[in-house]
C-alpha cells in the first residue's frame, strides 16, 4: 500500500473466508458477536462470492464481512432470528510482519519433488520474496524434513514479495519444487507460502529444510471430513482441490503485511525483466499503472530437461535446456495486496473500488509454464546450448526461444550457488529424495480424462478426488488431516471447522 492509499478495510472488521453449498446467500441472514473482556458487540454479517461459481460443483467460497468490538478476542455467529445460539468460531489475525513481496504456493499433497521445491524457495528467496507461504496436505517425510532443518531467524524480517502455491496433493516432482522455490527464492520473494493435502515424505522433508530457514510457510490442506453424512462427498465438489480458497486465504494472510503477492501453481515460475527483483518489475509496473490491483502476465508452455537422480541434478543445466513456446496459456498473477479482496485462479475477484486489472503486455515480460519435462540419467548427456539472437520478435515470428536468452547466465549460476549451498549443508535429506515418479502420469491422465480432452468443460466439478489412485505399498507419503467440529445454528444449517491439524505418514502411498 503506498504512503497516499486508505486502508482496504475499516478498522474493527472481521474476514471469514469459508466453503459451502451453494445458494447460501438470501437463504440465510447471519449476525456476528465479537468480544473484548467484558465488551461485546452484536453485528449484522454481510456475506459475498469469494469468486464466480463453478457450474459443475455444488460448493463454492465465500467471503464474509463484520464489524467487529476493539482488540477482538472471541468471535461468535449465530442465525439472525435466532440469536440465542451464538457458536463460538476461531480466527487468526493477519501477520504483522511488513513485507515488499511475498509468494503463496498452492497447497502440497503427496509432495515429494524436491528439487522444484528446492528450486522455487532459492529462487524467490534471492530476487526479494522474503516470506514464502507453504500450506501442506501432505509431503514425502525426507522432504519435509529438509524444511524442517532448525536456522536462526532475524528478530524482524519485511517482506517485499510473497508467492501463494496453489494447493499440492500426492506432489513427488522434487525437480520442480527446487526450480520453483530457488527461482523464486533468488528473485526476491522471501515468503513462499505451500498448502499441501498430501506429499511425498521425502519431498516433505527437503520442503521443510527451507521451512526452518525461513524461507518457506506451510499450512495444512487436509480433505474435508465431516461426521454429518451429506449423502456426497463435498470434497468432490470443491473445484480443483479448493484452489482459489487456499489462494484467498493466502492474500488475506498477507494483505496487510506484503506489497506483493504472486500466484500461480509450482510449475508457474516468473523470470523479471524489468529489474533484477521482483520487487524492482513490480514497482515499474505500478509507475506506469497508478491504479493497478494486479498484474496477469500471459503465460506460454515451456520445456525443459532434468536429472531423474539426486546425484546429478543441477538447476543450472535444467535451466539452460529451458525452452519457451509460443503456445499460449491463461495467464497467471501478481496482486497489490492491499487492493484486492478475493482471488480466482487467473485473476482477482472481489477488487477495491477505484482499481484495475492489468495485463503485462507479453513483449515487456511473460510466465514461463513448466508443464514438460524430460528425465535423463545424467545432465552431463543433455547438451544444451545458450540461443544469441534477439528476443524481441519472438513471439510474432511463432519461434521457440531458450530460456537462456530472457535472463542472465550470472542469475543462473547465482541460483545454482545457492541452491548448491543449501544441499551442502544438507546432503542427507537431499540424496534421498526418490529416483523415480509414481503418481504424476496417473494425475496427468486423469486430468486429460475429466477437463483438457473436452475442452476444458468438464460435466463434473473437476477436482483430483475425482481420480481413482491405487494405494502403493512402499511408497512413503505424509498425508495433513484434519478433524472438523460441527456446530448447529439452526435446522439444516451447521458449521463446521477444523482443529487438531496433524500429519500422518502412510506407507502405502498418498490416495486421495
Amino acid at each position: 500500500m503506498t504512503e497516499d492509499e486508505k486502508p482496504s478495510l475499516p478498522s474493527n472488521t472481521m474476514m471469514i473466508l469459508f466453503t459451502s453449498q451453494k445458494h447460501l446467500i438470501g437463504s440465510q441472514s447471519l449476525k456476528c458477536l465479537t468480544r473484548f473482556g467484558d465488551k461485546k458487540f452484536i453485528s449484522n454479517m454481510t456475506i459475498k462470492y469469494a469468486v464466480p461459481e463453478i457450474v459443475e460443483c455444488k460448493w463454492t467460497p465465500y467471503l464474509a464481512q463484520c464489524e467487529t468490538i476493539e482488540n477482538t478476542s472471541i468471535l461468535e455467529i449465530a442465525v439472525a432470528d435466532d440469536e440465542g445460539i451464538f457458536v463460538q468460531i476461531p480466527f487468526r489475525k493477519p501477520t504483522k510482519i511488513l513485507h515488499d513481496v511475498v509468494t503463496c504456493f498452492s497447497p502440497l499433497f503427496m509432495n515429494e519433488r524436491w528439487q522444484l521445491l528446492i528450486l522455487a524457495l532459492e529462487v524467490y528467496r534471492y530476487y526479494g520474496a522474503s516470506m514464502q507461504n507453504f500450506y501442506i496436505t501432505s509431503i514425502i517425510s525426507e522432504v519435509y524434513k529438509l524444511l524442517k532443518i532448525p536456522f536462526r531467524k532475524p528478530t524482524k524480517i519485511l517482506h517485499d514479495v510473497v508467492t501463494c502455491f496453489s494447493p499440492l496433493f500426492m506432489n513427488e516432482r522434487w525437480q520442480l519444487l527446487i526450480l520453483a522455490l530457488e527461482v523464486y527464492r533468488y528473485y526476491g520473494a522471501s515468503m513462499q507460502n505451500f498448502y499441501i493435502t498430501s506429499i511425498i515424505s521425502e519431498v516433505y522433508k527437503l520442503l521443510k529444510v527451507y521451512e526452518k530457514r525461513g524461507w518457506v510457510t506451510i499450512d495444512v490442506w487436509p480433505k474435508m471430513d465431516f461426521e454429518h453424512d451429506l449423502s456426497y462427498d463435498p470434497n468432490e465438489e470443491m473445484e480443483w482441490r479448493g484452489q482459489v480458497v487456499a489462494q484467498t486465504d493466502c492474500l488475506l494472510k498477507y494483505k496487510v503485511s506484503a506489497k506483493f503477492v504472486i500466484f500461480g501453481d509450482l510449475d508457474d515460475i516468473l523470470f523479471p525483466r524489468l529489474g533484477k527483483s521482483y520487487l524492482s518489475e513490480f514497482e515499474t509496473l505500478l509507475v506506469q499503472n497508478k491504479f493497478a490491483a494486479a498484474f496477469i502476465y500471459n503465460r506460454y508452455e515451456s520445456y525443459l530437461t532434468s536429472a531423474r537422480q539426486p546425484a546429478t541434478y543441477s538447476i543450472l543445466s535444467a535451466l539452460q535446456s529451458a525452452k519457451i513456446s509460443t503456445r499460449w496459456v491463461d495467464g497467471k498473477w501478481v496482486a497489490v495486496s492491499s487492493r484486492v479482496m478475493t482471488t480466482a485462479i487467473h485473476y482477482p475477484w472481489i477488487v477495491n473500488n477505484g482499481y484495475s486489472i492489468v495485463t503485462v503486455p507479453k513483449h515487456t515480460n511473460i510466465m514461463a509454464h513448466f508443464r514438460n519435462w524430460k528425465f535423463v540419467e545424467d545432465m552431463r548427456s543433455a547438451r544444451s546450448r545458450r540461443n544469441t539472437r534477439s528476443d524481441v520478435d519472438w513471439l510474432e515470428k511463432n519461434e521457440t526461444i531458450m530460456l537462456s536468452t530472457l535472463i542472465d547466465v550470472e542469475d543462473m549460476n547465482a541460483i545454482e550457488n545457492n541452491f548448491m549451498e543449501t544441499m551442502e549443508a544438507n546432503a542427507q535429506v537431499f540424496n534421498e529424495l526418490p529416483n523415480s515418479e509414481v503418481y504424476y502420469k496417473l494425475i496427468e491422465k486423469c486430468y486429460n480424462r475429466i477437463f483438457y480432452s473436452v475442452d476444458k468443460t468438464p460435466t463434473i466439478c473437476p477436482t483430483h478426488f475425482h481420480c481413482m489412485l491405487p494405494e502403493l505399498p512402499g511408497v512413503h507419503c505424509i498425508r495433513f488431516n484434519g478433524r472438523y467440529e460441527e456446530k448447529v445454528l439452526a435446522r439444516k444449517f451447521r458449521v463446521h471447522y477444523s482443529y487438531n491439524w496433524y500429519t500422518e505418514e502412510s506407507s502405502r502411498g498418498c490416495g486421495t
